[in-house]
């Protein structure tokens, strides 16, 4: 793997079988703030890291391969539909990132979704069944118990000072859980839990205070 460091971005270019190179990633953070389209590299490009930068929907409309995204504190990228059925883990964290339930309206395939303080986000119903991993965290975020109502195959859930999250027993899979001890309804959630008959797969929660 050769790794080029130019002025205005970062390329990681990966050798194929037929001996070309094929572009994986483009790290366009505070090295690359005045980039705004990735479209020349359309074809190849599987990983983006655009958070706090000036890349747009428009820069990323011909983007059809993206796996993974963070456009984080990125108030310039709205939705995922170019991309949409190629995207497995999405970082949209933050009040400044601007990709709502509209922008993912269309990403059934997300395994992994970070929408820490994104108030714009409010449920994973268009990934619900192949939902594994989310981060709700923050009194800002969006989601809610009725957003993540068909997410039954959930295994990780961090919903740290999200007090909109309190019921987690329908998540049959769940394996990792946090929450705030501040969160008197989740409180009440995980005693009941205790003392009820259903069987979670639940192997560690973190209870932050």
């Amino acid at each position: 793997m050769n790794i080029y460091y130019h002025t205005t971005h970062i390329v990681i270019f990966r050798r194929s079988t037929t001996l070309t190179y094929d572009i994986i990633t483009i790290i366009a953070q505070s090295i690359a703030i005045n980039i705004i389209t990735c479209n020349q590299f359309a074809k190849t490009l599987k990983i983006l890291i655009a958070a706090n930068t000036k890349i747009c929907d428009d820069g990323l409309c011909m983007c059809k391969n993206i796996k993974i995204l963070n456009a984080s504190n990125n108030d310039k990228i709205t939705s995922c539909d170019p991309f949409a059925h190629n995207l497995v883990i999405l970082y949209a964290n933050s009040v400044d990132s601007v990709i709502s339930d509209q922008g993912i309206k269309c990403c059934v395939q997300l395994k992994k979704l970070y929408a820490n303080d994104n108030n714009k986000i409010t449920t994973c119903k268009p990934s619900a069944h192949t939902s594994r991993y989310l981060s709700a965290t923050g009194q800002s975020c969006g989601i809610s118990n009725s957003g993540l109502a068909h997410c039954y195959k959930l295994k990780t859930l961090h919903a740290g000072s999200n007090d909109k999250i309190n019921i987690i027993t329908h998540f049959l899979s769940l394996k990792l859980f946090t929450y705030t001890f501040s969160n008197p309804s989740m409180q009440k959630e995980i005693n009941t839990l205790k003392k009820s008959q259903i069987q979670l797969q639940l192997k560690k929660i973190n209870i932050y205070r």
